[in-house]
């Protein structure tokens, strides 16, 4: 009994003892792989669910932004250009305030100039006629333009290419900022600021004219205050407050501006060079040639930069045998200086005559521009 009692114990005792380790480890391992294993095909399972959970609705969302989003490649190919000019309605605003703020302003100046011609007794009254309603009704016309487009323009439904290129076929035949602009010319009538009223025709440009008062030959009369040359003298104009005084300048600064009527080779043009230099042969070398024959003083050939009349006229004769204007078959602003000075004093004794000379003058105050320039002048 007693041997029996020991060995039972004995087995009791080895059931009692704990696994090996590493039996322990292998059985804990194949449970974590299958904790493993489930785990990872319920996540799965989640993912697939969350994300036929969402694409539904973002597929919906995908298709209304398709359907609202206008494809520029089915605009039509030239208005493409527009869009890339940035043409846009908040521009056509601008416009539309330039045009009318320069309307309004001619009001006042209309009221300035009446009380200044009353006050000049060497100005007669009919020269009111000849001042502002230009002006104001080019401004207020450009003004109607801008906005009956603009008002037609926002009743289009932005909804097909037809109605995106109506639209912006719409905007683009509107003035530009240049083109609503407003030249003031600073004039006094039958000076050569009159050539000027002949340029501004000839660019068809907005403009609207303030007469001044200058001091007169024998000292008498006096600056006006409003005018804004330097020295009191005309022509200037104003663009917007940009001042140009000088002949030369203002025809470049006019002709840059104002490119439609190619009045003047713009920068690349084959006849840029010779444009600026006719400009510049004016001020510098005829003008001054003219002046010392009327003084009578002699050319200081060793300092000035000009010569006698008649080495100058020789030089455009010789231009003018070459073709009917100075830069050759092109009318320019430079015909505009030299062919209005030569009308001047197509009498003067000191002037040298030349059949050239009469036929260039002919040409040049038979156009239909310099026609209503002297009318306007002539108030």
């Amino acid at each position: 009994m007693r041997i029996e009692s020991a060995l039972s114990g004995a087995v009791i005792a080895d059931a009692r003892q704990p696994e090996p380790l590493h039996t322990q480890l292998q059985r804990r391992g194949r449970s974590f792989e299958r904790v493993t294993a489930a785990s990872c095909l319920w996540q799965k399972r989640k993912t697939d669910l969350d994300i036929r959970m969402r694409i539904a609705p973002q597929q919906s969302a995908q298709a209304e932004r398709d359907a609202r989003v206008f494809e520029l490649h089915k605009i039509q190919p030239e208005t493409e250009a527009f869009v890339a000019e940035h043409r846009t309605l908040g521009d056509v605003a601008l416009r539309v305030l330039k045009a009318v703020n320069a309307a309004i302003a001619d009001v006042g100046e209309e009221i300035r100039i009446v009380e200044q011609l009353e006050d000049e007794s060497s100005v007669g009254a009919a020269q009111v006629a000849q001042t502002q309603p230009r002006g104001f009704r080019d401004a207020h016309a450009c003004a109607l333009s801008v906005i009956q487009e603009y008002a037609a323009s926002r009743t289009v439904c932005i909804r097909s290419d037809r109605d995106i290129s109506r639209l912006l076929r719409s905007i683009s035949v509107l003035p530009t900022a240049a083109e609503c602009a407003m030249i003031t010319l600073y004039h006094r009538p039958r000076t050569r600021s009159s050539r000027f009223l002949f340029l501004l025709e000839e660019l068809e440009a907005p403009y609207r004219v303030q007469i001044v008062s200058v001091r007169g030959r024998d000292a008498s009369g006096v600056i006006d205050p409003a005018n804004p040359h330097p020295h009191g003298k005309v022509p200037a104009i104003s663009d917007d407050g940009v001042v140009v005084f000088e002949s030369a300048a203002i025809a470049l600064y006019l002709t840059d501006k104002f490119p439609k009527n190619r009045i003047g080779p713009l920068i690349g043009d084959a006849q840029r060079g010779a444009y600026l230099s006719w400009l510049a042969y004016y001020t510098g070398v005829l003008e001054p040639a003219v002046l010392s024959r009327v003084m009578k003083v002699e050319v200081p050939r060793g300092t000035a930069g000009w010569v006698e009349l008649e080495e100058v006229m020789a030089v455009i004769l010789a231009r003018l045998a070459a073709g009917p204007y100075l830069l050759g078959e092109n009318f320019t602003a430079v015909d505009v200086l030299f062919g209005t000075s030569f009308a001047l004093f197509a009498q003067a004794e000191f002037m040298p005559k030349s059949p050239l000379i009469g036929a260039y003058v002919q040409r040049i105050v038979t156009r239909p521009a310099f026609a209503r320039a002297m009318a306007r002048d002539a108030g």
